[in-house]
């Protein structure tokens, strides 16, 4: 049961990642539509 437990917070922390890089290129995104909005006015 220990080991089985050890496995499954390493397959958490890996989805982890992957979620944390996902959000941080749709916050660039976001930036950049705000430049063109400044840029636009």
């Amino acid at each position: 049961m220990i080991i089985l437990k050890k496995k499954k917070k390493k397959k958490k922390k890996k989805k982890k990642k992957k979620k944390i890089k996902a959000r941080k290129k749709k916050k660039k995104k976001k930036k950049k539509k705000k430049k063109k909005k400044k840029n636009q006015k």
